[in-house]
């Protein structure tokens, strides 16, 4: 990119010469603009520069705190079927404590469900803190 704008400018010098001939214009004016135009081009690529920097980081710690945040949803996904196992296993078992048979269940999957219609309890809440 760099090198084209050279080129270009170059070419530009080149017929700025050419007419500098014929039309008498300021040859050295012509070439210091040009001059003060690459100079000013040139700090505005190192500000792109650092500027495409700072994104790429700001990216990659992005894509490091959505790795982390998706662990935390897997591990609490997880804790998450434990505890609904846990509480069906509690649920059957106090119903078998209270009539002193066991009602019966239908196994679907991982889980475990009862003929009975149940009223949703709730299992209480649980605070996730990041290290």
């Amino acid at each position: 990119m760099a090198t084209r704008v050279i080129v270009i400018l170059f070419a530009e010098a080149f017929v700025i010469v050419a007419l500098a001939k014929s039309e008498k214009v300021d040859l050295y004016s012509e070439i210091f603009q040009i001059y003060k135009t690459m100079k000013a081009q040139g700090i505005v690529m190192k500000a792109q520069g650092v500027e495409i920097s700072h994104l790429k980081d700001t990216v990659k710690n992005q894509q490091t705190e959505i790795e982390r945040l998706n662990a935390i949803i897997t591990n609490l996904q997880t804790v998450n079927t434990e505890i609904n196992v846990g509480a069906i296993q509690t649920d059957h078992d106090s119903m078998s404590h209270d009539n002193g048979s066991k009602p019966e269940s239908v196994e679907v999957g991982d889980e475990v469900h009862h003929d009975e219609i149940e009223k949703e309890k709730p299992r209480g809440i649980f605070v996730v803190t990041s290290t």
